[in-house]
């Protein structure tokens, strides 16, 4: 049985990566010129998110240094923003 499937537009797509890249390229430069110098940075995040900008841990977290943490264990944001726990 033979695979089917919908043709990729290759020029559509590689256009697109070079734009959301630029798009990535400018909020960089938003979020460091609002004092996350560092975005790629999970920790940094988590610092800008919390303590810069005020926004209060979800209940039952609570930090150590400046990571929150849950049952224990040390968590980390990632950058889709869903919580993330070391293996």
């Amino acid at each position: 049985m033979a695979a089917e499937g919908i043709r990729l537009n290759v020029p559509f797509v590689q256009q697109r990566l070079v734009e959301m890249g630029q798009r990535r390229e400018e909020l960089a430069k938003r979020l460091q010129a609002d004092g996350l110098l560092t975005p790629s940075s999970p920790k940094a995040r988590v610092k800008y998110l919390y303590e810069t900008k005020g926004i209060p841990l979800p209940s039952g977290i609570r930090t150590r240094g400046t990571l929150p943490v849950l049952d224990g264990i040390v968590c980390r944001l990632t950058r889709r923003h869903r919580w993330s726990f070391p293996t």
